[in-house]
């Protein structure tokens, strides 16, 4: 059973942790909420041996800790909130040892930390993909007297469009020169994680609204810098990395998709649809710049929770009565 955290109350283990904790705070200069985060999760962990008839340091072993991490379990704790009560035990075990109250430590602070899962990551439909690369221009045709399109609407719609048709991260495509891309066979000079150099591809469509910027908004935007960089802020400058989640997220908003779509969504949607239209994973991996298949097979999840998804809906025997 888990106990209430420390409230000050004399125990066997007390003086040492308190120490322990002033050292934290003064030597360390951990934050006051990893502190707080600590003590609690130390004391609750030290209540727990001591109701376990522990009355010293060296009558907790490794046993206690590992009962301690299934209890914690057992409760649905996040595995990062287990990970953090294991890097408090092995803390606080090392001060002991550097304290000399406890001899050898090690086997406790071997004890592996839970390993965390992988999270699903989020992609658009491709129905809302398409809100979302119209949004910029269904805007900009609802304002009174705007029939001609603005210098700063063009140069999103083709963001948007580049994002999602070739998978970039966003400090892939904040780097991207004007001379990173051609015209004529659809492909893009991306220099990667790790400066590895690679090409990725672009459609028609991407094609069209790119040469619509390049040839028109971008010289506006420009403002005769001479500026290499292939996507421009209202200064002239090469648009941020920051300059472009804004962007994706102010036309994510008002194309009613939420205020939590961002730059790397359209990454994933890339790869999820690729997949799904029926694309080979080793060509995803290369199309995304993945060094490990490893990375681009988490997409690979992404398309059978769809799928199983889909299934429920449509399948007749799912609806049953």
């Amino acid at each position: 059973m888990i106990t209430k955290a420390y409230s000050g109350k004399l125990h066997w283990w007390s003086e040492s942790f308190n120490q322990f904790i002033d050292y934290l705070t003064t030597e360390r200069l951990y934050s006051p909420h990893t502190v707080r985060n600590y003590k609690r999760d130390l004391s609750l962990f030290l209540t727990f041996c001591e109701k376990d008839n522990a009355s010293s340091f060296t009558e907790i072993d490794r046993s206690q800790v590992e009962n301690w991490i299934f209890q914690l379990t057992e409760k649905n704790t996040a595995r990062s909130s287990i990970s953090r009560n294991l890097s408090a035990i092995r803390s606080f075990w090392k001060f002991l040892e550097q304290s000399q109250i406890l001899d050898n430590s090690n086997m406790i602070r071997r004890i592996p930390s839970p390993k965390k899962g992988r999270t699903l990551p989020r992609f658009l439909s491709q129905l809302d993909v398409q809100k979302l690369i119209l949004a910029p221009r269904k805007m900009n045709e609802a304002q009174p007297g705007k029939s001609k399109l603005l210098p700063s609407i063009i140069r999103d719609e083709a963001i948007l469009e580049l994002l999602y048709a070739s998978g970039l991260r966003v400090s892939e495509i904040s780097n991207l020169d004007l001379a990173d891309i051609n015209m004529k066979d659809r492909t893009t000079r991306v220099l990667g994680k790790g400066n590895k150099e690679r090409e990725t591809i672009f459609g028609d469509k991407c094609a069209a609204i790119l040469d619509q910027y390049i040839q028109t908004s971008r010289p506006s935007l420009n403002k005769g810098k001479n500026s290499l960089a292939l996507f421009l802020n209202h200064r002239g400058s090469r648009l941020s990395v920051r300059g472009f989640e804004i962007i994706v997220k102010k036309w994510a908003v008002l194309a009613g998709l939420g205020n939590s779509v961002h730059p790397h969504t359209l990454r994933h949607s890339f790869a999820t649809h690729l997949l799904d239209g029926g694309a080979n994973l080793r060509t995803v991996q290369e199309l995304l710049g993945h060094s490990s298949l490893e990375t681009t097979e988490i997409y690979t999840h992404v398309t059978q929770s769809q799928m199983a998804v889909v299934y429920s809906r449509a399948h007749p025997g799912m609806n049953r009565l």
